[in-house]
């Protein structure tokens, strides 16, 4: 694959990922608690956006949980944590930032009308 090619596959992969967060983005706008639709909305996101070397040898990114995918289908499910093991800590990260952010929203809201 040359730089052209890899380059010009992530701005379609990006532009694809693009319009599956508006659609998620559109659906999740009619779930009634904000929380939940702001980390389904962060989940989705780190999941499709977060990249991973493709092969250990080369400096190529692929989506990770695509190289996950393509891990466990062709070397196994303990090929799975190559990739897979910076999906899960970048959803807890997320998760535990998200976390922190709505209660600091919330002791601040407290504190406004206390």
């Amino acid at each position: 694959m040359t730089d052209a090619e890899y380059i010009w596959a992530w701005v379609a992969y990006l532009c694809g990922a693009g319009m599956v967060l508006g659609i998620f983005w559109y659906w999740t706008s009619k779930l009634p608690w904000s929380e939940l639709r702001h980390i389904l909305r962060l989940i989705l996101a780190i999941l499709l956006l977060v990249p991973w070397y493709t092969d250990p040898g080369k400096d190529f990114l692929s989506p990770a949980w695509l190289v996950s995918l393509a891990d466990v289908l062709l070397h196994g499910a303990k090929a799975f944590w190559r990739a897979g093991l910076i999906l899960v800590v970048s959803v807890i990260l997320v998760l535990l930032l998200s976390t922190a952010y709505f209660c600091f929203c919330w002791f601040r809201s407290r504190k406004k009308s206390a």
